[in-house]
């Protein structure tokens, strides 16, 4: 499972394909009090990239995985 900004998305994905049904939600965000953001740093840009291509290799694994 992914611990990055990418487990909304596996989140996600893993509930579609059990057959959940998924509604989006409206949230209130407030202004940071303390720390600094990160989410933008190409760091954590590329880990998100990196986790997404990982996510979409297991799902074709699976799906192989399926059909055999």
């Amino acid at each position: 499972m992914s611990t990055g900004g990418i487990i909304y998305a596996e989140m996600l994905l893993k509930a579609r394909l059990k057959g959940f049904k998924v509604k989006q939600v409206p949230v209130t965000h407030f202004p940071r009090r303390a720390g600094k953001q990160t989410g933008g740093s190409f760091k954590v840009v590329l880990k998100a990239v990196i986790d997404l291509i990982v996510l979409k290799i297991l799902q074709i694994m699976k799906n192989i995985k399926k059909r055999v």
